[in-house]
């Protein structure tokens, strides 16, 4: 299950629903990155054919908010889109540390999943 963030004329984030559930940390993740994500898609020109499709990653978000065995899980868009996704997660590398209940549900790491969807 996924919940959809940010929505805007490039497309949507979406990540998994357990990490949505830490509201405010996963809100500010996922915003950082999609502004990331966004601030580049508008210093490129996109092909016809990259509309309409997706990128997923996953990733192991550490307790101190560093990111560690990023991996392309799916991707039906094209190499430099699939990259732009990627770099949009590692700038925002690391990100500020876990508030102590997350600490105390997930402990040092969770594993996230978020899907870039291209308009």
């Amino acid at each position: 299950r996924f919940f959809t963030y940010s929505v805007g004329r490039e497309g949507s984030v979406a990540v998994d629903a357990e990490f949505s559930s830490f509201g405010d940390y996963a809100s500010r993740f996922i915003e950082q990155v999609y502004q990331s994500w966004v601030r580049t898609l508008r210093g490129i020109q996109m092909r016809v054919g990259d509309s309409g499709t997706r990128v997923t990653i996953r990733f192991e978000l550490m307790n101190d908010g560093s990111v560690r065995q990023m991996k392309t899980t799916f991707h039906s868009s094209s190499e430099l889109l699939m990259n732009i996704c990627r770099d949009a997660i590692k700038s925002r590398d690391p990100f500020e540390g876990w508030p102590q209940d997350m600490v105390d549900l997930f402990g040092e790491s969770k594993t996230v999943t978020i899907t870039f969807h291209y308009r």
